[in-house]
C-alpha cells in the first residue's frame, strides 16, 4: 500500500514533464552582419541540437564552416567557425558514438585542387580531433556523411578530378581516424555529369546512394545505387522523364525499402515540383507522387516518421507571401498529405534539413532573409507534431499543393565503378570562436502588473505581452492620501517609473502607503507613518518612534500579511493620533502602553528574532511555573 503514493508522485512529475516538453516549441535566427546558411541539423543525445553550415560573418576567409551546438530551447551551448583564407562549406553533420561530431563539406583553403572534400572530426565541445582533405587537381565535393557500424564513416559527393565522366559520383569509406578503407567513382562517359547528394548505410552493411546522372530518358535523371559493403554495385537504376529530375535525400525505411525525395521538371505542374518515390528493397517503385502548384518547389530532406509516414522539407514559391518560403509536408505511409505549411514572409526562406525529435515534433533548419542580423541568417524551427510553433507566429502560412500520381518506370543502368587512389592530406586549422546574434522569432513574454491598496499603475494592472528583449516601462500612480513606497516581485526599489527587461515572464507589484496626517501644530505630522507614536512623543524624530518605524520596515512591509496589517493601521490610526496629540494625559498613557512594544521592536531590530525569542522565553515560562507551583500547594492543603 505504501507504493501507491510514490507511484502517484512519479506519475504527476511524468505528466508535468510531458506538458513542459509540449510547450518547448520555438523559432530563432542565428547570424552576423553578412550571409550565413545551415545545411544539416540533428538532435543530440542530450536533447539539444547540432547545426552545420557556413558563414561569411565570422571566421578567417570568405566563407567558413560554421557549427553551432544548441540546447533543447535553442540557446547556444557553443559555436565555432573552421576555415582558412579561401571558402569552406559544411553540408552534413552527425553526432558520433563517442559524443562528438563528424562534419563533411568542401574547401578551397586546403588540399590539392580547386576544391577538395574536407572532413573534420570534432569533440563534444567542438575542438578538432582530426581534420583531412580528400581530392585531386580539380573540383571535388561531398554532400553527405554518416558514421558506419564499424566506427568509420561513409561519404558521398562528386569529383571532377577522377572518373570516366565530367563529374562522377565519388564515394569514400573512411576508418575511424579518417584514413581511406576504399574509394570509388561511379559515372558515365566524358561530358556527362553525376552527383551524389545522400548516402546511408543499409541493414545488410552495404550502402544506398542517390543524386542524379546525365543519362536515361531525359537530360538528368534521379540515380539510385545500391552498393555492397566494399563499394561494388548490387543494383543501379535511373528514374526520370524527358526533362531534368534529381534527388536530394534517401533513407532506408522500416520495411527494408527506401524513400527518395527530390525534384522533377518532367512531370510538374509548373517549373519544378517535389517528387517523392517509395522504392522496394530492389529499387522497384511502390508509389510515386509529385507535390506542387505553379513553379519552384524543391525538396531537400525527407525522413520516415514514427507513425510510418514521412516528413519532407524544402521550399516553395507560389503558396507563401514571400519570394520563396520554407515548405514542410507531412505525408502518410502512402504519400497522401496529412498537413502542409509554409514558413516565410516577404523575402527568401528555405528549409534544408529536417528530423523528427524525441517528443514527436520536428526540428528544421535552413536560411532566412526575412529575419536576423545580416544579409541571410541561419534559422532553426522547433515544430509541434502538426507543424505549428506558436499562435503568435505571423510567418506560418497554409498551402494547397496539387498531388499527382506519377507513372514512370525505372530504367536499369550499367556503369562500372572505378577505383581512385588519392591519399588524404592533413589540415591544421584551429576552431575560431564566433559571436552570433540570436533573433527570437514568434516568442513572447508576459508581464503581469499588480497594485496594492492606495494606487494604480500605467499601464493599468493586468497582463501584457512583449517581445524578447523589450524594455517595459511601468509607472506607479498613488491615489489621494497615499504615496508610492516601493516595487516588489521581479523588480525592487523605489525608482518610478521603473524599466523592466523582458527576458522571461515577469510579475511586478506597486506598493503604496498612506500619507502622514498633520494635526496643524506639528504634533501628529511628518512622522513617517507612525501616527500614534509620533503623537505620544510629540516628534517624528524621537528615538522610540524611529525604533517602531524600523521594525515596521523590516518585519511588516517585507511580507503580504504585514503589509495588510500596516494598511489597516493606517486606515484607522490617524483619528486616534489626533486625539492623543491634543491631550497630555493621553500621551502619558500611550507612552506607558508602548514601552513593551518598543522594547520588543528594539530587540527584533538590533538583536534579531532568535535572540529575542531566547530573551522572552524565561518571561513566558516563569508565569507557567508559578501557576503550577501554586496549584500544587493548594492541592496539598
Amino acid at each position: 500500500m505504501r507504493k501507491r503514493p510514490l507511484f502517484t508522485i512519479f506519475l504527476f512529475f511524468l505528466v508535468l514533464s510531458s506538458f513542459s516538453s509540449l510547450n518547448a516549441q520555438w523559432a530563432r535566427a542565428y547570424g552576423g552582419y553578412d550571409g550565413d546558411n545551415a545545411n544539416s541539423i540533428q538532435q543530440t543525445s542530450d536533447g539539444g541540437y547540432i547545426v552545420a553550415g557556413y558563414s561569411s560573418s565570422f571566421g578567417a576567409g570568405g566563407y567558413d564552416v560554421w557549427v553551432l551546438k544548441l540546447s533543447s530551447t535553442g540557446a547556444i551551448d557553443w559555436q565555432h567557425t573552421y576555415g582558412g583564407s579561401g571558402n569552406d562549406y559544411a553540408n552534413s553533420i552527425q553526432q558520433t558514438s563517442d559524443g562528438g561530431y563528424i562534419v563533411a563539406g568542401y574547401s578551397s583553403s586546403f588540399g590539392a585542387g580547386d576544391y577538395d572534400v574536407w572532413v573534420l572530426k570534432l569533440s563534444p565541445t567542438g575542438t578538432i580531433d582530426w581534420q583531412r582533405t580528400y581530392g585531386g587537381s580539380d573540383w571535388d565535393y561531398t554532400n553527405s556523411i554518416q558514421q558506419t557500424s564499424d566506427g568509420g564513416y561513409i561519404i558521398a559527393g562528386s569529383t571532377n578530378s577522377f572518373g570516366a565522366g565530367d563529374y562522377d559520383v565519388w564515394v569514400l569509406k573512411l576508418s575511424p581516424t579518417g584514413t581511406i578503407d576504399w574509394q570509388r567513382t561511379y559515372g558515365g562517359s566524358d561530358g556527362e555529369n553525376a552527383n551524389a547528394y545522400s548516402i546511408q548505410q543499409t541493414n545488410d552493411g552495404g550502402y544506398i546512394v542517390t543524386g542524379y546522372k546525365e543519362f536515361g530518358a531525359g537530360t538528368e535523371d534521379i540515380w539510385v545505387l545500391k552498393l555492397s559493403s566494399t563499394g561494388t554495385i548490387d543494383w543501379q537504376r535511373a528514374y526520370g522523364g524527358s526533362d531534368v529530375d534529381y534527388a536530394h535525400f534517401i533513407q532506408q525505411t522500416s520495411d527494408g525499402g527506401y524513400i527518395v525525395a527530390g525534384n522533377t521538371f518532367s512531370i510538374s505542374t509548373g517549373c519544378s515540383d517535389i517528387w517523392v518515390l517509395k522504392l522496394s528493397l530492389t529499387g522497384t517503385i511502390e508509389w510515386q507522387r509529385t507535390y506542387g502548384e505553379s513553379c519552384g518547389e524543391n525538396a531537400y530532406s525527407i525522413q520516415q516518421t514514427s507513425d510510418g509516414g514521412y516528413i519532407v522539407a524544402g521550399k516553395t514559391w507560389p503558396f507563401g507571401v514571400g519570394s520563396s518560403d520554407a515548405w514542410i509536408l507531412k505525408l502518410s505511409s502512402t504519400g497522401t498529405i496529412e498537413w502542409q505549411r509554409t514558413y516565410g514572409g516577404s523575402d527568401w526562406n528555405s528549409a534544408n534539413s529536417i528530423q523528427q525529435t524525441s517528443d514527436g515534433g520536428y526540428i528544421a533548419t535552413g536560411h532566412t532573409f526575412l529575419f536576423g542580423a545580416g544579409s541571410g541568417d541561419i534559422w532553426v524551427l522547433k515544430l509541434f507534431s502538426d507543424g505549428n510553433i506558436d499562435p503568435h507566429c505571423g510567418f506560418i502560412g497554409s498551402s494547397s499543393a496539387s498531388v499527382l500520381n506519377a507513372s514512370f518506370s525505372p530504367g536499369d543502368t550499367n556503369i562500372t565503378p572505378e577505383d581512385t587512389l588519392i591519399i588524404p592530406s592533413d589540415t591544421s586549422i584551429s576552431p575560431q570562436p564566433s559571436d552570433a546574434t540570436v533573433t527570437f522569432l514568434c516568442q513572447e513574454y508576459i508581464l503581469t502588473i499588480s497594485a496594492n491598496t492606495g494606487g494604480t499603475t500605467n499601464p493599468a494592472p493586468g497582463t501584457y505581452i512583449y517581445d524578447p528583449g523589450a524594455q517595459a516601462s511601468v509607472q506607479a500612480i498613488p491615489s489621494s492620501g497615499y504615496q508610492f513606497s516601493r516595487w516588489s516581485g521581479d523588480t525592487s526599489g523605489t525608482t518610478n517609473p521603473v524599466t523592466i527587461n523582458m527576458d522571461s515572464d515577469k510579475s511586478v507589484t506597486a506598493n503604496f502607503t498612506a500619507k502622514p496626517i498633520s494635526d496643524g501644530d506639528g504634533g501628529g505630522g511628518g512622522d513617517g507613518l507612525c501616527f500614534i507614536a509620533t503623537a505620544a512623543y510629540s516628534s517624528p524624530s524621537h528615538p522610540y518612534v524611529k525604533i517602531l518605524r524600523d521594525f515596521r520596515d523590516i518585519y511588516l512591509l517585507s511580507n503580504k500579511a504585514g503589509r495588510e496589517l500596516v494598511d489597516l493601521y493606517y486606515k484607522y490610526s490617524p483619528s486616534v493620533a489626533n486625539l492623543v496629540a491634543r491631550s497630555e494625559p493621553l500621551k502619558v498613557i500611550v507612552r506607558i502602553h508602548l514601552v513593551p512594544i518598543i522594547v520588543l521592536s528594539y530587540s527584533m531590530v538590533h538583536l534579531g528574532p532568535i535572540t529575542t525569542a531566547v530573551i522572552l522565553l524565561p518571561f513566558l515560562v516563569l508565569p507557567l511555573l508559578l501557576v503550577r507551583l501554586i496549584k500544587r500547594k493548594n492541592s496539598r492543603l
